[in-house]
C-alpha cells in the first residue's frame, strides 16, 4: 500500500464513520428488537421470513457502533497529539 491509498482510506474511514455518528443507531436497534418482539405475534409468516434480514441489520448496527467509539477514540488521540499531550498514546 502506498503513502497516497494509506491516507486516502484512514480519510475514508474517518468519513464513513462521521457519517455513522449522525445516526441513532441505538434507538434504531431498539426499534429492530420490538420488532422481533411482536413480528411474531402480528405476521408470524413474515416474522420468520424476515429474521434472517433483520438479525444482519442489528448486527451491522453494532458493527456501526462500534465504529463510531473508534472514531471517538481517535479523534482523542489526534487532540492529545495536537495538544502536546502524547504520551498516553500507544505506537
Amino acid at each position: 500500500m502506498t503513502d497516497d491509498q494509506y491516507r486516502a482510506t484512514q480519510d475514508i474511514l474517518v468519513q464513513t464513520a462521521s457519517t455513522l455518528d449522525l445516526l441513532d443507531l441505538n434507538a434504531f436497534r431498539d426499534r429492530i428488537r420490538s420488532a422481533e418482539a411482536l413480528g411474531p405475534t402480528v405476521d408470524p409468516t413474515v416474522a420468520r421470513r424476515a429474521g434472517a434480514v433483520v438479525r444482519a441489520a442489528d448486527e451491522l448496527a453494532s458493527a456501526a457502533i462500534r465504529m463510531t467509539a473508534a472514531l471517538h477514540n481517535m479523534r482523542s488521540a489526534v487532540d492529545d497529539l495536537q495538544s502536546g499531550d502524547a504520551a498516553d498514546l500507544e505506537p
